[in-house]
């Protein structure tokens, strides 16, 4: 499995299935970053993108995928 970005929202119904996933997928050897936004909802960063909560959950998932389109070899 390739490295994995979990983005969890603490108050979307989803929550504790992406903590255990990540978890599971960590277990196997899967280089996992999770996430976890306090006080967010399901689709936090859609219903509210000017909120601070959303601004952080942005800027870790992109700085995440230029960490990883760097670390890419061609």
């Amino acid at each position: 499995m390739p490295p994995t970005f979990i983005a969890a929202a603490e108050l979307d119904v989803f929550r504790d299935e992406d903590l255990s996933y990540a978890a599971r997928l960590q277990a196997a050897g899967v280089p996992v970053e999770p996430h976890l936004y306090p006080g967010a909802y399901h689709a936090f960063d859609l219903f509210a993108p000017e909120a601070a909560v959303s601004a952080a959950y942005v800027h870790a998932w992109y700085g995440y995928l230029r960490r990883r389109f760097a670390a890419r070899q061609p």
